[in-house]
Formats: structure tokens, C-alpha cells, sequence
């Protein structure tokens, strides 16, 4: 079994970019997520000449580019085909630009929102009956950024979403069919802010599909089950021991990468140094788990 390597997202190091991937070398961190504050810029919005500045200066650090962290296809089904694939494609075609100069392991698609979740029980099943074309579009979009010899990852994101529960996102990849071109990021506390609380069992039944994990923490007010505070991952109210010990030991995500908490601070809560602190939760827990 081998040991999962640790990144963050590139602005938990700060937004400055030569002085965060310096900060990404402190930490021995090796393996970046670039997705926003690269000169300013967010991942799509890099020109080729930005790209390959940035490309010199990983390299220059002995550093590589693990995902290309896009927002293509944070958009809600419901505003049709031809505007939902309108909207991304300048994205994708960008986001391929930029890849072919920094050579990423996986380029990150979003799931897609319908504004209509309140109603569904089954995501898949309602975009099988109702906008059948969404599949087509993430099989089109994969397909073409395995051409460009790259993989994709599909992430969960928050509000709307349709990826939520392990049955939807099992279907929602099953449909697709493609399993050596994409796989799963698991988002774990974005499943928690969507309404479905992370379990060992949850776990077992995504480990199919899952080819990447996003960390960070989170608690509930007390009352509810519902997310509202952020918080070290330490902290947590999820299982994070249980379900990431399990993801170590399985191998399924060679890099686990951390991810700022949502939600307001917690009364008594220290917020300070959370990058750092998670850091070394997770090294300790890799260390422990491995």
C-alpha cells in the first residue's frame, strides 16, 4: 500500500503566486490544485504566456500540477442544452490550452445544479427522463480531454446540486461509461452541506468511482444535522478517522487535497492556521493509517 501524498487548493497559500507555491514548498507539498490567484487569474482565465510563466515556476521548485481545478459545468440544467453547453465550451477549450502547457493528471469538470432538487428523489433518473443531454454533454467533454491525454474528474459541489447521495453518483457515473477516462472527486463535507452526512458505508458504495478526495472540516449548530460552522479538520463532526482510514488503506485517492471549511466561526473557535494544522492532522492520520 502506498502512502496518499497531501495538496491544497493553490489560494489556501495565498494569492500571491510565486509566495504560495514558496508556501506550498515549506509545507512539502509537491503536487499542486490550481484553480484561482494564479496572477490573478482563475485556472480558465490564464493566457498560454501566463501558463507557461507558471509552468517554469513549478517546475523551478520540483513541483507538479495534479488537477486543474475548473468551475465547466457549474450550471443548472434547467436552463437548457444549448445554453448550458454555450456557456462552458470557451472554458473547456481554454482549460485544454492550459493543460497541454502544465501537464496535469486530471482536469476537474463540476457537477452539474437543477433548480429543481427539492423535487427529486433520483437525480440520474430525472435527467434520464427530463435533460437526457447532460450525459452527452460530460461524455462529449471527456472524451475530448482524453484525447488531449489528460483524465477528468467530476466533483460535488454545494446548493442545487445533483450529484448528493452515493446512489445518484453511482447511477450518474454509470450512465456516463467511462470508467478509464473519469473518475469521482469526493468532496466529502460539500456531500455534508448538500444534505446527505458522510458514512463509512457511503464511502464503500462510491469507492467504485471515487479517483480523488477533497478534505476540510465543519460542525452543526447542535440542534440539527445540518453544516453551519467551519472548522478544523481535527474538529470535525463528520467521520473523518473512520472514512479516510479506510480510504488510506484502499488506495483510492493518491493525493488527498484540502480544501478551506465553509460556514461562520464557531463560538470559541480557533479559525487561525488552518492550512497548517490540517496539514498535520492528515500527515499524522497517514502516518497512523498506512
Amino acid at each position: 500500500m502506498s502512502r496518499p501524498s497531501l495538496s491544497l487548493l493553490n489560494s489556501m497559500a495565498g494569492r500571491d503566486f510565486p509566495a504560495a507555491l514558496e508556501r506550498h514548498a515549506e509545507w512539502g507539498i509537491t503536487q499542486l490544485d490550481l484553480k484561482d490567484c494564479i496572477f490573478g487569474r482563475n485556472i480558465a482565465e490564464l493566457t498560454d504566456a501566463e501558463a507557461a510563466h507558471a509552468a517554469q515556476l513549478i517546475a523551478a521548485r520540483g513541483m507538479s500540477v495534479y488537477c486543474l481545478s475548473s468551475s465547466i459545468f457549474a450550471s443548472d440544467v434547467e436552463a437548457g442544452r444549448a445554453s448550458f453547453c454555450s456557456k462552458h465550451e470557451p472554458a473547456l477549450e481554454r482549460i485544454l490550452a492550459v493543460a497541454r502547457i502544465l501537464k496535469p493528471a486530471f482536469i476537474r469538470l463540476i457537477s452539474p445544479q437543477t433548480s429543481r432538487r427539492g423535487e427529486i428523489q433520483n437525480s440520474a433518473a430525472y435527467l434520464t427522463e427530463n435533460h437526457p443531454w447532460v450525459f452527452e454533454a460530460y461524455g462529449d467533454a471527456i472524451d475530448r480531454i482524453a484525447a488531449a491525454g489528460f483524465k477528468t474528474v467530476i466533483e460535488n459541489e454545494i446548493d442545487n446540486q445533483v450529484l448528493v447521495n452515493a446512489r445518484e453518483i453511482r447511477d450518474f457515473f454509470a450512465i456516463i461509461k467511462r470508467p478509464e477516462k473519469v473518475r469521482f472527486t469526493w468532496d466529502i463535507a460539500n456531500s455534508w452541506q448538500s444534505g446527505a452526512f458522510p458514512t463509512l458505508a457511503a464511502y464503500h458504495e462510491l469507492k467504485p468511482v471515487i479517483g480523488y478526495i477533497h478534505v476540510k472540516g465543519g460542525k452543526s449548530d447542535g440542534r440539527t444535522q445540518a453544516l453551519k460552522f467551519a472548522s478544523a479538520l481535527a474538529d470535525t463532526e463528520w467521520p473523518v478517522r473512520e472514512i479516510l482510514s479506510a480510504a488510506i488503506r484502499d488506495g483510492v485517492s493518491p493525493v488527498i487535497c484540502l480544501n478551506p471549511p465553509h460556514g461562520a466561526a464557531a463560538p470559541d473557535d480557533d479559525l487561525s492556521n488552518l492550512a497548517e494544522r490540517d496539514l498535520k492532522f492528515m500527515r499524522e492520520l497517514i502516518e497512523e493509517f498506512s
